[in-house]
């Protein structure tokens, strides 16, 4: 599908539906100040969204479905897709007992930004400060008691995460670190061409995915046990260069890169506890993982913690929320600087970040990150309001990122972005 016939698919399903569902048309527009040779310096997502539910006695049916279009495009590959965020079927077996049916996205995590136990879904990474999750084809069990509820779920197969463009910059543009070669930082030329190869998935790590979720509720408190056995949503990328090697600290490529997707198969369990007290919410997760294949270039084993305390209060009569996140963790290798490992930036580090509604539709939210063993820190501002009418929502947003060349963070220094967003609600 190219961009015209997507732009077709848009307006006809926007003439056909706008007046019967819950339709959502946007665009998302991205602004980089500092030019990089070879990639963009600007470009536009235009979205559609429509939604329906409808309930027929013990059956309910959900339809979520979502259309996507980068312009410019960023690289060779794919820069659109349409696909289901939620399109399930739904029965209600008994009082306790419900089953579903359908594309669905799973969210395990507890704690806003990066959660350990969200890990049973692809992303979409074209731009990794603002990554959106895909759905799967999915059976979902779930098994409700009074004070308890289990929940049961079966991907056959998963859909791949959508990585950075290659005219994207979002890929390294001066540095690989940490990648499966025998060096560990390679200098690339000042202008290069990557080019995806087709994905690996040696031991079928897509296939029969399966998970199961207990959650149990006393009082102000919430406990959470999870396991997952399936794919890994964040696949290891394997560069394929030619090198020209002066000395081990003189490294560099002569060659357009090759990049290589390899999705693997782990298994996670995690624990999760919530306790609401007063104005607070207190928020604590961990999850340990390893994997199941015999690769030697993937990650063996992770432990990952993170802790929340969320805080409510009045400014001028108006709500303030205040966020606080530490996250502690800890891996056996050296992260890479590809996009597709942005969750290793909170292996140690610390989020502080806010919300002030300004009226009952419009709110100021800010956030920083800082990492604890560098210098490295990344942040964003955004306002949020109905613009000239009700139905019509404009974002605007600045989003900004500091640290040494040689590392993950840094690696993007020069992608700080302005961005601005429309919504039009029918």
């Amino acid at each position: 599908m190219n961009f015209n016939s997507s732009l077709i698919f848009i307006l006809i399903l926007w003439s056909s539906t706008a007046h019967c569902l819950d339709t959502t048309i946007g665009t998302h527009s991205f602004i980089y100040p500092q030019k990089i040779a070879g990639t963009q310096d600007s470009y536009t997502l235009f979205s559609e969204n429509i939604a329906q539910e409808l309930s027929l006695n013990k059956l309910k049916i959900k339809a979520n479905i979502s259309c996507y279009q980068s312009v410019p495009g960023l690289g060779k590959s794919q820069n659109h897709y349409v696909e289901p965020q939620e399109l399930t079927v739904g029965f209600k077996i008994s009082s306790t007992l419900r089953l579903s049916l359908g594309f669905n996205v799973i969210n395990w995590g507890i704690i806003d930004g990066y959660s350990p136990n969200a890990n049973t879904s692809a992303e979409v990474l074209w731009n990794p400060l603002h990554s959106k999750k895909r759905s799967s084809p999915i059976l979902e069990i779930t098994l409700d008691n009074y004070n308890s509820r289990l929940n049961l779920i079966y991907i056959p197969q998963q859909q791949v995460s959508l990585l950075p463009g290659e005219e994207s910059r979002w890929l390294p543009r001066t540095l690989l670190i940490n990648t499966s070669t025998d060096y560990g930082k390679i200098i690339l030329p000042e202008t290069l061409n990557y080019t995806y190869q087709d994905y690996s998935d040696p031991n079928k790590s897509l296939s029969n995915n399966w998970g199961l979720q207990w959650q149990y509720r006393l009082d102000d408190w919430d406990f959470y046990l999870t396991h997952f056995n399936g794919f890994n949503p964040s696949p290891k990328i394997k560069p394929t260069v030619s090198l020209v090697v002066n000395n081990p600290n003189e490294v560099y490529a002569q060659s357009d890169i090759l990049l290589q997707p390899i999705y693997y198969r782990l298994q996670k369990t995690g624990a999760s506890i919530v306790w609401t007290k007063n104005r607070s919410i207190f928020r604590y997760e961990t999850a340990y993982s390893h994997r199941l294949d015999e690769s030697t270039s993937m990650t063996p084993w992770s432990l990952e913690n993170a802790l929340s305390w969320e805080f409510n209060s009045q400014i001028m009569g108006k709500s303030m929320t205040y966020i606080t996140q530490v996250y502690y963790s800890v891996y056996p290798d050296s992260a890479d600087n590809f996009p597709i490992s942005h969750f290793r930036l909170y292996e140690k580090s610390i989020v502080l970040a806010g919300r002030y509604s300004l009226t009952e539709r419009s709110s100021l939210t800010f956030s920083i990150l800082h990492q604890l063993e560098s210098p490295n820190f990344a942040g964003g501002i955004s306002y949020r309001s109905p613009f000239l009418i009700d139905s019509l929502i404009i974002e605007i947003g600045y989003d900004f990122i500091e640290g040494s060349t040689d590392s993950l963070l840094g690696t993007y220094s020069k992608n700080d972005q302005f961005s601005i967003a429309l919504e039009q609600h029918f």
